[in-house]
């Protein structure tokens, strides 16, 4: 009879607030709703192949690296999404510092460093 007298007061037992009160509105309603700004994963909506691993870019699970591929007709360049830990992988597998058959100047390694 002990026994199903506890089980039974087990079952009716509340859960107790915290110390201090109630339990905070956020915490009751649940994860707080996302901003209505741009994704945090913008990436994924994407179709583009990374031309250097050649993996879809919206599928990699980090943001691309924004590569800036400069030409002697465009000497301001274009910016090119890619794998960001292939190129870094690639140019340490490799020892050669260029991307898309580009060398990578100063700034695209402090670039791509603090990426």
């Amino acid at each position: 009879q002990s026994l199903r007298r506890s089980r039974g007061s087990a079952r009716r037992r509340h859960v107790q607030p915290p110390p201090g009160g109630t339990v905070p509105r956020a915490a009751a309603r649940g994860p707080p709703a996302l901003p209505a700004g741009p994704s945090p994963r913008w990436w994924t909506h994407l179709r583009e192949i990374c031309p250097i691993s050649g993996f879809p870019v919206g599928l990699l699970p980090y943001p691309p690296f924004k590569l800036q591929v400069r030409s002697a007709g465009n000497p301001k360049g274009t910016i090119r999404l890619v794998d960001g830990p292939f190129l870094v992988l690639q140019i340490l597998c490799t020892w050669r510092f260029e991307a898309l058959g580009c060398p990578l100047t100063p700034s695209d390694i402090t670039s791509l460093d603090a990426y």
